[in-house]
């Protein structure tokens, strides 16, 4: 053990400054015996007693400074840990929170374009939107006619619908002036339809899609168009696109990714703000996640979108899907064209050559956009507290551009803006409020600035009750230009009422629906059906033909 030469008081091993009074240590000093006297450990406790009493001689603390400098460290090193995870983070959150909202509207795109109907799904479908059920339609106008309003207040047309995913079934019964004179199924199928009017013939006839084209020219009408495909796409558990939803929402994040790789930690920062929404005029104390791109973030982010574009065989075989469809359902857009395969050449041919040049032939405008864009400071914030995004804005220096904004709860009002600001100051393109209580949902949606003024919705519906047709129990009211609306969905004995309301400065049209909020009475009809060919089609309109000509001369005779 080491003692101060100086002081007698021990030494730290290794230290080169005695801890006590500050002189510097010998390392060459001999080791004394670690078992010194009492007396001489007296005389390093008055050694220390003289040092402390003597401030003119007093010397650093180096131990006290010791520690200092080991928490100046330790909270550097937190810094350098937990700071970076706030601050190099923000891109990371900034894509996250962006793709928390993308991502739905993607799914629920790529499903819809796709036309993702296939059977696994087909439970959720018809528990969500599928329609089985008898409701009747009564309507009751204005129209200037004394005769045909009476005719139309006393009549009704009743629809049954069971939406089975394999073979819809579709009935009707047409009531005038309180008789049935019409009714009929529908029952449809991949490959015919079945079609039965019991007062216009005793046959249940079907109609083969095989035999379509040849029935229709039988009848003097040119098709022009490709029926089998048409109807094969319709019925197909696969996408008429020929691309299925998870292919396209895998197509459309990999450009959303090359789009979101223009955010770094160079050009997005985080910080903790008290945020001012012009539309909703309130103050909320917010995480903001500011991303403001360069001109060459820009022009590199663009760059990659064209050349992956150019290179991308994936979407270019989609526009060819797209394309043959097109053809197929609507002839009249290509009709210089005889067969949908030089159509689909013609589009790739123009696509080609659109998506292999689109750098070359727009980098000068794309490089002027990247440095406007640069020069006028747009800046992207999401200002968000826990979870709830309250603000996402696209602005430029002087406070111009467009912005979404959300305030309060659903428990007692959430109100969501889309506004568009000029110099902080927001007009509001389009409010939403939603109140829920219980299963009560209530609210209004308001759209501003339409051609025939504002349009608005208010409404009051039960969640936890659906009629037949799929509506929740509750009121609706409708609002654009010079056009009211109400709807009202009610409990009424088994079934629910319907009651929608219609009326400008010309009609007033009320429209009654009632739904038994039972499953369809529909069935296809027992009897062998009889097959409709080009053979014998004349003969079965004209029999048809005369039975609605006795129906006419009962009703008017």
């Amino acid at each position: 053990m080491k003692y101060c030469t100086k002081c007698g008081a021990k030494l730290i091993e290794g230290a080169k400054f005695c801890t006590v009074c500050g002189n510097r240590v010998d390392q060459n000093a001999p080791e004394q015996n670690v078992q010194t006297s009492a007396a001489a450990e007296n005389q390093i406790q008055a050694a220390e007693a003289v040092s402390v009493q003597q401030p003119e001689k007093k010397k650093p603390r180096w131990g006290i400074i010791a520690a200092v400098i080991a928490a100046v460290l330790i909270i550097g090193v937190a810094a350098a840990v937990l700071i970076p995870k706030f601050t190099l983070n923000a891109p990371k959150k900034f894509v996250e929170m962006h793709r928390g909202i993308i991502t739905p509207v993607v799914d629920l795109s790529a499903q819809t374009v796709t036309r993702d109907l296939d059977p696994e799904k087909s439970g959720k479908i018809k528990e969500y939107s599928g329609i089985d059920t008898d409701f009747s339609v009564t309507v009751d106008l204005d129209t200037g006619s004394d005769i045909v309003d009476d005719i139309i207040k006393d009549s009704s047309v009743t629809f049954k619908v069971k939406s089975d995913p394999e073979k819809p079934l579709f009935g009707f019964i047409l009531n005038l002036s309180g008789s049935d004179i019409l009714s009929g199924t529908i029952v449809s199928e991949k490959d015919k339809v079945g079609i039965s009017l019991p007062e216009l013939s005793d046959e249940y006839y079907q109609i083969h899609y095989d035999d379509l084209e040849d029935i229709l020219l039988a009848l003097g009408m040119d098709p022009d168009m490709d029926i089998q495909s048409i109807i094969g796409a319709a019925y197909s558990t696969e996408s008429p696109l020929g691309v299925d939803s998870e292919q396209l929402k895998a197509i459309i994040d990999s450009y959303l990714d090359v789009f979101f790789s223009m955010v770094k930690k160079e050009n997005t920062s985080s910080s903790k703000e008290d945020v001012y929404l012009p539309g909703c005029k309130e103050t909320i104390g917010c995480t903001v996640i500011t991303f403001k791109p360069t001109a060459e973030d820009i022009k590199v982010m663009v760059k990659q979108l064209c050349d992956k574009l150019k290179d991308d065989e994936e979407l270019r075989d989609i526009v060819g899907h797209i394309t043959e469809y097109a053809y197929l359902t609507d002839p009249n857009t290509a009709d210089q064209y005889e067969t949908s395969e030089e159509y689909v050449k013609y589009i790739l041919e123009s696509y080609d050559d659109t998506v292999k040049n689109l750098w070359d032939r727009n980098e000068k405008d794309i490089v002027a956009f990247a440095e406007d864009t640069e020069e006028n400071e747009i800046c992207w914030k999401i200002a968000y507290k826990a979870l709830r995004v309250h603000m996402i804005s696209i602005t430029d220096k002087d406070d111009n551009g467009v912005g979404y904004e959300s305030v309060g709860n659903v428990l007692d009002m959430r109100t969501d803006l889309l506004s568009r600001y000029d110099e902080n100051r927001a007009s509001i393109i389009a409010r939403s409020e939603l109140k829920l209580s219980g299963k009560n949902a209530e609210g209004r949606i308001i759209v501003n600035e339409l051609d025939e003024g504002n349009a608005q919705i208010d409404y009051s519906v039960d969640l936890s009750r659906k009629s037949g047709l799929k509506i929740p129990y509750g009121e609706l009211k409708f609002s654009y230009g010079d056009i009211k609306a109400d709807v009202n969905v009610r409990g009424e004995g088994s079934g629910s009422q319907h009651d929608i309301r219609i009326r400008n400065e010309d009609n007033d049209i009320s429209i009654g629906i009632f739904s038994t909020d039972k499953e369809s009475t529909v069935k296809e009809p027992s009897q062998v059906p009889t097959r409709v060919t080009p053979d014998n089609i004349m003969s079965v309109i004209q029999g048809m033909y005369g039975k609605i000509m006795e129906i006419f001369i009962n009703i008017y005779g």
